[in-house]
């Protein structure tokens, strides 16, 4: 009882959060003058979330420094693979940028792991070798599949992981820690399982 409490908090704080980020840093909200801006620089980027690159028509990359959007771009497809030509505006030859992403998937915004300091005219990432960022989006404690439902395949997913026959995500990781003592076992199992019986 003590651990699915926990877990039930941990949750709410994590959906607060979001909430909270949502507002904030929504690539779908960006909106950008370029000509109020003296500096830029270019990213050619691709984008992995809960680590598989991602792919959609409707996929937004946003940038941001001092939580203002000073970037956006949309997917462009090469060779099967989306790459984002983005370029970041300041006013300032400094600034830390980071970046959130609109999975229109998940149809939520994700934060972005890499971030930088801003240089005027800095070229990040080629055609053919793009600047990867990489976002976790946890939709759901055990949810090791991601397709929003905790389900027998999650845990079918889970023993494959365990018994080492398939190689676990980052994202992974953190879903199937049903238990939060940072490693993947029977135990995190157990707890999937009675989830799943009780619903």
């Amino acid at each position: 009882m003590k651990i699915h409490n926990s877990l039930t908090q941990l949750a709410i704080a994590a959906l607060l959060l979001a909430l909270v980020f949502n507002q904030d840093n929504d690539p779908r909200q960006c909106q950008i003058e370029p000509a109020e801006f003296e500096f830029s620089l270019n990213v050619i980027s691709s984008v992995t979330v809960n680590g598989e690159l991602t792919n959609g028509e409707d996929n937004i990359l946003g940038a941001y420094i001092n939580d203002e959007c000073r970037g956006q771009a949309f997917p462009l497809d090469f060779q099967g693979t989306d790459l984002y030509f983005m370029i970041v505006y300041s006013n300032s030859n400094s600034g830390l940028v980071n970046f959130s992403f609109y999975d229109s998937q998940l149809d939520t915004p994700v934060q972005l792991d890499e971030q930088f300091d801003f240089q005027p005219n800095l070229i990040l990432g080629t055609v053919l070798e793009p600047y990867n960022m990489n976002g976790l989006y946890l939709s759901l404690v055990g949810d090791l599949n991601s397709d929003a439902m905790l389900d027998v395949l999650d845990i079918i997913m889970l023993v494959a992981i365990i018994l080492n026959l398939i190689e676990s995500t980052e994202y992974q990781q953190i879903a199937g820690d049903t238990n939060g003592d940072s490693s993947l076992d029977v135990a995190d199992i157990v707890i999937m399982v009675g989830w799943i019986l009780s619903d």
